[in-house]
């Protein structure tokens, strides 16, 4: 097995998807929300995260108190508490218990090596990979704009608001957050359609790593310090 180095832009990916969205009880409530506020909410959770990922290893109290403070907020404003109701307690409870378990990981194996594993599951093409934040995400926005300019196909409100195609392209890919509900809307299908493109033409796309559980108790195995060596 080829372990990358620790990225943490991209651990900071993983500890957000893994803890917040994908091994949390987010998804029994998200008939709370639609697919735009959920949007919201992953980059709202990458963005309370990226501070407190650094080549060192990851600040494990500082990420809990962001992923759960009870005043966290979307970029809009409005209060995730309010949005998700009774369903936000048990979504606090599973964030916590998988943040518990990554600190496990962290002092089981070290800094380093959770780095190493938290890079591998935010660089990952299924979901994560294409997240806001990653390389892949950044491309394929201004590609997709810069298309959807050239067929005259960006949404009405955009002339009103960027002053051409590039600024719009600028924001979206780095504050896509910030953008109206039905631009963010449009934005996450021109992606799509972007994405659908490559593939349809069997062009290149980025390389997807998935660590099943088998590998992951596999390598914790192999890293665990050996009593016996002195």
């Amino acid at each position: 097995m080829i372990v990358p180095d620790a990225v943490p832009t991209a651990a900071a990916r993983g500890i957000a998807e893994w803890c917040r969205r994908r091994e949390s009880d987010v998804e029994k409530w998200h008939f709370k929300i639609d697919d735009v506020a959920m949007a919201h909410a992953n980059i709202a959770a990458t963005r309370a995260v990226l501070p407190h990922v650094h080549p060192e290893g990851v600040d494990w109290p500082a990420v809990r108190l962001a992923l759960t403070a009870p005043s966290r907020r979307l970029a809009n404003g409005q209060a995730l508490q309010d949005i998700f109701e009774e369903g936000w307690a048990p979504i606090l409870a599973s964030i916590h218990r998988e943040i518990d378990l990554w600190q496990q990981v962290d002092e089981n194996l070290g800094p380093e090596a959770t780095l190493r594993l938290l890079s591998m599951h935010g660089s990952r093409t299924e979901s994560i990979g294409e997240w806001w934040g990653s390389g892949w995400y950044e491309t394929m926005v201004r590609r997709a704009v810069l298309r959807a300019a050239s067929d005259g196909d960006l949404p009405t409100v955009v002339p009103s608001v960027f002053p051409d195609a590039e600024h719009f392209a600028e924001a979206a890919a780095v504050h896509p957050d910030l953008l109206d509900d039905d631009t963010l809307s449009w934005l996450t299908r021109a992606v799509f359609k972007e994405g659908s493109l490559l593939r349809s033409a069997r062009l290149p796309s980025t390389a997807a790593v998935t660590l099943p559980d088998w590998a992951v108790q596999d390598l914790l195995n192999l890293l665990q310090p050996d009593d016996e060596v002195t």
